[in-house]
């Protein structure tokens, strides 16, 4: 009998800083496009950023931290911030 479940990776955002030590100071989980968006709003205060401005693309290995990174830009604005996977829900099956 095969049941289908659901695995759902939440990624981890962090604001652009001057070094690595303070960027990773403001890391934390974030579920979903909707939950980043209010978390760079509540930090850029001064502008007004629909979720649709949001960018978020592929930026590269960071040997560092040893995974992959996405940029968070804003259009118009530029990078804010890093995320440490994609948002990803799949399907399995379990045997």
């Amino acid at each position: 009998m095969s049941k289908e479940r659901e695995v759902i990776t939440i990624p981890n955002f962090r604001f652009h800083r001057g070094t690595l030590e303070e960027s990773l100071k403001t890391k934390v989980e974030v579920e979903n496009v909707k939950s980043l968006h209010e978390m760079v709003c509540s930090q850029l205060q001064d502008y007004s950023i629909s979720e649709s401005a949001l960018i978020i693309e592929f930026y590269g290995y960071d040997h560092r931290l040893g995974k992959e990174l996405y940029s968070v830009k804003i259009y118009g604005i530029g990078i804010v911030g890093f995320l440490d996977s994609e948002f990803i829900s799949e399907e399995y099956e379990v045997i």
